[in-house]
């Protein structure tokens, strides 16, 4: 479901992002981590690069990290200029629940079942 945005302003967003992340190599704060590097987080896992000057920002779905990007990977990124987030409302959509109500096109996950095994040298 597209964004939508209400009489206040306020933006709506109802979907599942699947997507890579910006890791963090260790806790930045801890003594002894090599270097200042803090990936973003779950609250940039969606990033929110333009000014979005104190709006409300409603966000209902499911959140997955798949892998570590491979394009959005400085640890380092410059968001004093034009960095200003939305004020996020971010609530796990429990439709996500029954699989009668997913999108077309979801990932399955099956169980897997080891029935025989052979090294191969």
């Amino acid at each position: 479901m597209p964004a939508t945005t209400g009489s206040t302003g306020a933006s709506w967003v109802f979907a599942a992002i699947a997507a890579g992340h910006s890791a963090t190599p260790c806790d930045y704060q801890v003594a002894g981590c090599p270097g200042q590097h803090y990936g973003g987080g779950l609250e940039n896992f969606p990033r929110f690069l333009e000014n979005w000057g104190g709006v409300q920002m409603h966000y209902r779905g499911s959140l997955v990290s798949l892998f570590t990007s491979q394009y959005a990977n400085l640890h380092e990124w410059s968001w004093r200029n034009y960095y200003s987030p939305p004020n996020r409302d971010w609530q796990f959509d429990t439709r996500f629940r029954d699989p009668t109500q997913l999108p077309p096109g979801t990932p399955n996950v099956a169980s897997v079942s080891e029935i025989a095994f052979r090294p191969v040298y």
